[in-house]
């Protein structure tokens, strides 16, 4: 839908950015600003506002602070609040506010109080000043404007650059622009942590957002809400595809609203720091709408609900739960009663914990919030009955005694999260859901089975909510965890699908390559018999495998080094590695021997494979383990497959779920897959390394329509 203007200014930028302005004035409570009256180039401050905000709601403090510093008040204040900028990335000094000689404080900002049961505390919170300013020249170098930037009580949060596709320009020339002409070199309003958190781009159809600005090496993600199950944003009604960034729509507050964007200034915005580097993590449209819904959902329901959050692999799925879970335990209902008295996370994934600590890391003030359950089943109900806020434990640990145990904790309530993205690298249990997840599995240790047994044995439990988290829902997790739509069929209550994380690009559509060796054969024999081609080995070898030893390890294994080399190899600038899947741990063992062997035979130098499977092994009289095999333990082999030291994986019920390799870009398939099990192997190749990235599937042993 477009919205109509004059006709003398429809195709001009400016009425889009006039437009947007606007609803902020009209209908969000903002301020507008005059650049040229207002802005301070030297500090990227709006210094009026600021000051009139820490007048206003802290009028003690000021009075101290001038009957200390006199005329130079203002003076100090803002030297103080440079010092903490620089000190500190801006969306902590919203939080934590500065500190002044002689212990003056002051607050930079309110956040809106968990319950309503302190209206003072209300009161603060709507004192706060939220303004826009328009075409802000924010250089004392050039005249570069950008075209609008938001700011809380006068200290920048948002620049947006907007543009329109009557003009001929659309958010990727919005995303150029800030890419060629927005160079954050000496610009403190641009600088990374010093300046403005996050910046937009955008056209009336698409936005997108980056936290740090680097020129042309500036990455930008998609902040968009999905249209028909992909990529985009769907219509609205007499307004731009965009509006939700302006506007309250019928399913929610708008993002630049007073609510949201103070909401993701104090409990969503991070700083992530890991192997000497930084990122600011801002939530992506679907993660900021999936845990506000779930949210308001529990705040006007209560405990003892089901939710299903269908997230594709490329959602960002940790740090949604991670949100999740440390606002849950915050959350007050309708009688502004705490609703939730600890969150338990089951998972199986260590990356995870690291995660979650981070994340609440940068809102908890009190230590000790997070409870990791490192020992056994008896320290987990330990940890329960002690009242734990957030623990995080593992699918091994978590049994039907737990739930019992929470179950029967009168006058208490738990929100169980589950994170369904098992890691497979657990022995018995990987091997017990792994079987869970094929067609005709008869048995299951799978937490989700856990809960469907104990609800359907108890009934719903009044003071549990189970919080599903999954990429790939069965249709038993669906009935149980779903909620019913108009046409009476379970759906999830927050989707976002792997068709849009594809289209967003967040990760590869693994079927664009995929091939069953019968086809692969096909090619490769049309290929032999061009007289171009006579006389070249690979391909004879492939013949020969099929005509002769169509069910041979050793003939399988030329086809993978051969098919390795020259078609997986050069990929990625040569850092591309392969995953072969195989039916049994004897299977995989015996892959890898033969792997060994014929690398070793045709003396191919950068090639080394890798095994990994659960537990003792019994062949020719020798007993194997993975560690024994490999020389290393377990642990570490996830470490060592991503260094250039090895290409190759050979795997049997391990790493097929939850193992996060964005090198892998071939798999070679030698066992039956069916059902989710197929989506969650063939996933394994969908996640991004760089801007491109082909990935291979060879298929020895399932049809193409049993994998579509």
């Amino acid at each position: 839908m477009t919205v109509t203007h004059n006709t003398a200014d429809i195709h001009q930028e400016k009425v889009f950015e006039a437009h947007i302005v606007a609803c902020l004035t009209d209908h969000q409570g903002y301020i507008e600003r005059d650049c040229a009256s207002h802005y301070d180039v030297a500090h990227a401050l709006d210094t009026g506002l600021l000051f009139d905000f820490l007048k206003t709601t802290q009028p003690e403090a000021w009075q101290k602070l001038e009957d200390h510093y006199s005329t130079q008040a203002e003076a100090e204040v803002l030297k103080r609040l440079e010092q903490a900028l620089k000190q500190h990335p801006s969306h902590e000094v919203l939080r934590q506010g500065i500190k002044l000689v002689p212990n003056i404080r002051f607050e930079l900002c309110y956040f809106k109080p968990a319950s309503g049961l302190n209206p003072a505390l209300t009161s603060l919170y709507q004192a706060n000043l939220m303004s826009v300013m328009r075409q802000v020249c924010y250089s004392a170098k050039n005249k570069n404007a950008i075209d609008i930037v938001l700011f809380v009580n006068g200290i920048p949060v948002a620049t947006l650059e907007v543009k329109n596709p009557l003009t001929g320009q659309n958010i990727k020339h919005a995303e150029q622009q800030y890419r060629k002409d927005r160079s954050p070199a000496g610009e403190p309003l641009l600088t990374f942590k010093r300046g403005a958190i996050v910046h937009f781009a955008l056209d009336p159809d698409n936005v997108s957002m980056t936290t740090r600005l680097r020129n042309g090496k500036t990455t930008f993600l998609p902040f968009n809400r999905g249209r028909d199950g992909g990529a985009g944003n769907p219509d609205v009604p007499d307004e731009h595809r965009v509006a939700y960034l302006y506007k309250d729509l019928p399913d929610g507050k708008a993002v630049f609203s007073r609510e949201v964007l103070l909401d993701l200034i104090g409990r969503f915005i991070h700083l992530e720091r890991s192997d000497g580097k930084e990122v600011l993590i801002f939530p992506r449209f679907q993660q900021l709408d999936a845990v506000r819904k779930l949210l308001a959902d529990a705040r006007g329901k209560g405990a003892g609900q089901n939710y299903l959050i269908q997230h594709s692999a490329g959602s960002g799925k940790s740090n949604t739960i991670a949100w999740t879970a440390h606002q849950i335990i915050n959350l007050h209902d309708a009688d502004d009663q705490p609703l939730f008295d600890t969150a338990i996370i089951v998972t199986d994934r260590i990356v995870l914990d690291r995660q979650l600590q981070n994340t609440i890391g940068g809102f908890a003030q009190t230590e000790g919030v997070v409870k990791k359950i490192d020992g056994t089943s008896r320290d987990l109900k330990i940890a329960i009955l002690k009242g734990a806020r957030i623990i995080i434990t593992t699918i091994q640990k978590f049994g039907t005694e737990h739930l019992a145990t929470i179950s029967g904790q009168s006058g208490k309530n738990f929100a169980v999260i589950i994170d369904e993205a098992h890691s497979s690298q657990s022995g018995k249990a990987a091997q017990a859901m792994s079987d869970a997840l094929t067609r005709g599995a008869r048995d299951s240790e799978d937490v989700e089975d856990l809960i469907l047994e104990f609800q359907k044995a108890r009934g719903p439990q009044k003071n549990i909510s189970f919080l599903a988290f999954t990429a790939t829902p069965r249709n038993v997790t669906l009935e149980r965890f779903g909620r019913l739509s108009a046409d009476g069929l379970p759906q999830p209550f927050h989707l976002y699908s792997m068709r849009q994380a594809i289209e967003e690009e967040f990760i590869v559509d693994v079927l664009q390559n995929y091939t069953t060796y019968e086809a692969y054969y096909q090619l490769e024999k049309t290929i032999e018999d061009d007289p171009a081609f006579k006389g070249r080995r690979a391909q004879a070898r492939v013949a020969r495998y099929a005509s002769l030893h169509p069910t041979a390890i050793d003939q399988k294994v030329e086809v993978i080094v051969e098919h390795f080399r020259r078609h997986v190899a050069r990929e990625l600038n040569g850092l591309a590695k392969a995953m072969v899947v195989t039916q049994s741990r004897e299977h995989a063992l015996r892959y890898w021997q033969h792997l060994n062997a014929y690398i070793e035979t045709k003396g191919y130098s950068g090639l080394r494979a890798l095994v990994a499977f659960s537990g003792e092994l019994e062949i020719d009289g020798n007993t194997w383990t993975e560690s024994a095999a490999n020389g290393f333990s377990e642990a570490e082999l996830p470490r060592r497959f991503d260094t250039a030291e090895y290409q190759i994986l050979v795997v049997a019920e391990k790493y097929q779920t939850g193992f996060d390799q964005p090198k892998l870009v071939a798999m070679y398939v030698d066992k039956k897959l069916a059902g989710l099990q197929a989506v969650q192997t063939l996933s394994r190749l969908n996640r991004r390394f760089g801007t491109n990235k082909r990935t291979f599937v060879l298929d020895f042993r399932n049809t193409i329509d049993e994998i579509k």
